[in-house]
C-alpha cells in the first residue's frame, strides 16, 4: 500500500516537473505544447508499466495554470489505468488522444480491462482529484464510460492559442 501511494506522488511530481522543463524550451513562460507536455507525462509512466500506452495528440496550446492541471488529470486517469484496469498477467493497451474542435478541447483515456467497481471506486483518490481538477476548467465536463473497459472524456472550452 505505501508504495502504490509513493509510485503515484511520484508521478503527479514529474507531471508537474514536465511543465518547467516544456517552460524552459519554450520561447515564452505563459503558453504549453499539450502534445509535447502529454508525451512526456505519457512516456514517464511507460518506463514503470508494461502496458502499452498509445497517443493520438492534435496540436493544443494552453496556458500555464490548465496545463498543469489537465496533466495532473491525465496523469491520474493513466495511473489509475495502468494500476487497475488489466489483471497483474496481462499486458494491456491504453489509449489518450487529445482532439480540438471549434474551441472544445477533448481529452480521452481509454483502457480495455476490466473495469472497475463503481461501489468501491467512486471515492477514490484518484477519481476525487480528477472531479476536483476538471471544476478549474471553463465549462470543464467529465464523463466516464465503463463499458468494454474504462473510458475517460474530459472536456473543456478554450480559445486556440496557436
Amino acid at each position: 500500500a505505501c508504495k502504490k501511494i509513493l509510485i503515484s506522488q511520484r508521478y503527479r511530481l514529474q507531471a508537474m516537473s514536465l511543465i518547467h522543463e516544456s517552460l524552459s524550451y519554450s520561447t515564452t513562460y505563459e503558453k504549453v505544447d499539450m502534445s509535447q507536455y502529454i508525451k512526456g507525462i505519457a512516456n514517464n509512466i511507460q518506463k514503470y508499466t508494461h502496458h502499452t500506452i498509445v497517443l493520438d495528440l492534435e496540436p493544443c496550446v494552453l496556458g500555464m495554470s490548465d496545463a498543469m492541471n489537465l496533466g495532473l488529470f491525465l496523469n491520474e486517469a493513466i495511473s489509475n489505468a495502468s494500476e487497475h484496469a488489466y489483471a497483474k498477467e496481462v499486458k494491456g493497451r491504453i489509449e489518450v488522444s487529445l482532439k480540438y474542435r471549434e474551441e472544445q478541447c477533448v481529452l480521452r483515456i481509454k483502457d480495455f480491462g476490466r473495469g472497475f467497481d463503481t461501489n468501491r471506486s467512486s471515492h477514490s483518490l484518484g477519481l476525487v482529484l480528477m472531479e476536483d481538477i476538471s471544476n478549474f476548467f471553463n465549462e470543464g465536463n467529465m464523463m466516464i464510460d465503463f463499458e468494454e473497459g474504462t473510458e475517460i472524456v474530459f472536456s473543456f472550452t478554450q480559445k486556440k492559442n496557436t
